[in-house]
This record gives structure tokens, C-alpha cells and sequence, in this order.
């Protein structure tokens, strides 16, 4: 037995790589890869193989992301809260708070009258826009203190806050996060390291021919041949599900 069982690489599944990468260093450590004059490529699959985390499930809800858009939508609680009750205070009208009132109706119109219609980045700038604005206006502070909206406001800025500090964190694990670019170099590495192992096991066969490659290249064809024997699977099953809806899709017209 000279010929190493060929899959095609380029078929196994991302997640699935890691295990195939494992299952060849067991094979090939067990048969001594300087027995077979193969520990150069030997070593290449190990420094490949410590690459297999960089190929893991990628989960973009983080804990930050998820608890950012539960604030964001108490964010928009709080706004439709503060727009509703400004028109609230404006159907009363109370005379001893006109002046107030009036200040604080063009304020919050001003920023807060179509804001629920924005996207969630708008909605952060006009409201970071204004408490800046309201922290410079000790009138404006006053006057929304007057009218009973502080309270609001302060849940508000204390609302936004929190969005910017875990806005902030979910932006640096989603950088930590392996890139795509970087699982396809892992990938590109296993295949390359896979490769030339096999290349250099069947080189073995004739460079050295009184050592006998039948037992390591026997194991390895056995692993091998079910990966390659999935893959027929997959694809043959890929095709019948095309089929089939192609045909239902052609029955489907002809019954219109």
C-alpha cells in the first residue's frame, strides 16, 4: 500500500478541521513519525494544530451586546415617556409655569420631536447633544426641574451612559475575536501541513523501502475514507434537495 486516501480539503467544513487535524496527529504519533523519516512535516501539522481555537463557533451576541439592546430600548421607553408628558404639561398649561414650560417645549422638540423615527445612532448623538447643551444652561435645567422632567432626563443620561460603556467593550471583544481573514490562513496553514504529511509518507514509501509504510498509511486511509465517504454524502444529498425543489417548483407552475 503506497497511495494515501485524497479528500478534498476544500470541502471540510470550517469546524470541522480541527478534529481532522487531531485524529492525524494521534494516527501519525502512534506509529513514530521518525520511524518514517516524516518528523519534518510531522512538527509543521503540530504548529498548525495549535491554531485549531482560532477555527471555533463565532458567537456575535456578546453578554455587552445583549444588554445593550435591552437599553436601548428602555432608551426609547424613556424618550417616548419625556415626549409624551411635554405634551401633557402643554395641554394643562398651567399659567404659573409658562414661562418653564415654554422654554422646555421648543427644547425637547428641538431634539426629542422625531427622534423615536431615527436609527439607534441619530437617537445617541441627539441625546448626548442634549445634556451637553442642557449642562451649559443653568435656565433650561431650572426650567425642566420646574416642570417635573428632571427625573426623566437623569434615568435618560443615566441610560446613555451605560450604552457608551458597553458599546465601548463589545467593540474591543468583537476586535479580540479571530478575523476572517485569520481562519483562512488557519485553514490554508492544516491544509498545507496535511498535505505535504501525506506527500512525504508516500515520498517515504519509495525513498526508504526497507521500512514498511503499510500499517501508518492503512490507519490513515481508514480515517480518511470517512471523511471523504461524508463528503460524497453531503453532496448527494445536497443534489436530491435541489432536485426535489426544482421539481416542486415545475409542479407548482403547471398547476398555475
Amino acid at each position: 500500500m503506497t497511495k494515501i486516501v485524497q479528500v478534498p480539503f476544500s470541502k471540510v467544513p470550517k469546524l470541522e478541521f480541527p478534529e481532522l487535524v487531531n485524529n492525524v496527529v494521534l494516527v501519525v504519533t502512534k506509529h513514530n513519525p521518525d520511524a518514517y523519516y516524516i518528523r519534518s512535516f510531522y512538527d509543521f501539522l503540530l504548529e498548525a494544530q495549535t491554531q485549531n481555537s482560532k477555527l471555533s463557533v463565532s458567537n456575535r451576541k456578546t453578554e455587552e451586546s445583549i444588554e445593550i439592546q435591552a437599553l436601548k430600548k428602555k432608551r426609547y421607553t424613556v424618550l417616548s415617556a419625556i415626549i409624551g408628558q411635554t405634551k401633557n404639561l402643554e395641554k394643562v398649561n398651567l399659567p404659573e409655569h409658562a414661562y418653564e414650560l415654554s422654554t422646555v417645549t421648543v427644547f425637547i422638540d428641538g431634539f426629542f420631536g422625531k427622534i423615536r423615527k431615527d436609527v439607534s445612532k441619530i437617537k445617541t448623538e441627539r441625546v448626548k447633544q442634549l445634556f451637553t447643551q442642557m449642562d451649559g444652561n443653568a435656565t433650561l435645567s431650572n426650567a425642566m426641574q420646574t416642570v417635573g422632567l428632571m427625573p426623566y432626563l437623569n434615568e435618560l443620561r443615566g441610560i446613555q451612559l451605560n450604552i457608551d460603556a458597553k458599546s465601548a467593550k463589545n467593540i474591543e471583544q468583537n476586535a479580540a475575536r479571530p478575523k476572517l481573514k485569520d481562519t483562512r490562513e488557519v485553514i490554508a496553514k492544516m491544509k498545507l501541513a496535511l498535505t505535504n504529511l501525506f506527500r512525504g509518507i508516500e515520498f517515504g514509501v519509495h525513498a526508504y523501502p526497507n521500512v514498511d509504510y503499510t500499517p501508518l498509511i492503512k490507519e490513515l486511509n481508514e480515517l480518511l475514507t470517512k471523511y471523504r465517504s461524508e463528503i460524497k454524502a453531503k453532496a448527494t444529498r445536497t443534489k436530491n434537495a435541489a432536485q426535489a425543489d426544482a421539481a416542486a417548483k415545475s409542479n407548482d407552475e403547471k398547476a398555475a
